[in-house]
């Protein structure tokens, strides 16, 4: 009896081969975080400003305009340095130590199970916005300056500018101002962002299965 061979077809030949898994660098996270905030940082200085100075009353829209009007388009970008280094602290620490973990589980053969995972990605959470808070302070501080009264404004230049009045004017207390609410919500929010990767990965395996060295891709967002 002849054996037949089975030869792939023209769409299996034609489909990539995932053997190794991409490492790619730590602060990848970091720089990736802060192109974000490049697009996202108007809405945020929005919000900020609603919140603050009664723009609520006025709506996301006629706030947005009220700020052009009298500031002109780099009003909304106002505080900007210091969002993008509250993404070079917060983010950095916070998506390279989770992947950190995640490789050093993979390599010790650790199983990240749901809860695992959420308790990785929530501690990573709350110690990058230890890191990032005076950032994060700076940055709420200058989006909302211009809008206060003329005389009470700290026309802070950049965030080094904004660290720097604050340390002369409140001391180092300043830089940890609601510090433990902060850790808080950012360890929820990566916890959260924790099991979508976790999603991402078993959908993963189940579309291509584990690469050679049995690591399975995340994208590494969380």
């Amino acid at each position: 009896m002849t054996d037949l061979k089975q030869t792939p077809s023209l769409l299996e030949t034609s489909l990539p081969i995932i053997s190794d898994r991409i490492d790619y660098p730590k602060w990848f996270g970091g720089s990736a975080s802060s192109m974000a905030v490049i697009v996202s940082h108007p809405l945020d200085l929005i919000k900020v400003r609603m919140q603050m100075s009664g723009g609520g009353r006025q709506g996301t829209a006629k706030t947005a305009i009220r700020i052009v009007q009298s500031e002109g388009l780099s009003g909304l970008y106002g505080g900007l340095s210091a969002g993008l280094m509250r993404q070079l602290t917060y983010g950095s620490v916070r998506i390279g130590l989770y992947e950190s973990v995640k490789d050093l589980c993979n390599e010790n053969n650790v199983q990240l199970s749901p809860p695992l995972l959420a308790i990785v990605a929530a501690s990573t959470g709350f110690v990058g916005a230890i890191f990032g808070t005076p950032s994060d302070i700076a940055n709420i501080r200058m989006q909302n300056d211009r809008s206060l009264p003329v005389a009470t404004r700290r026309n802070y230049s950049h965030v080094l500018d904004a660290w720097i009045q604050m340390k002369r004017q409140e001391g180092w207390g300043a830089f940890t101002q609601g510090i433990w609410p902060n850790c808080a919500r950012c360890a929820l929010m990566t916890s959260s962002q924790g099991q979508m990767d976790l999603s991402w990965m078993d959908a993963e395996f189940r579309a291509v299965g584990p690469s050679d060295d049995g690591y399975v891709g995340s994208p590494g967002a969380a």
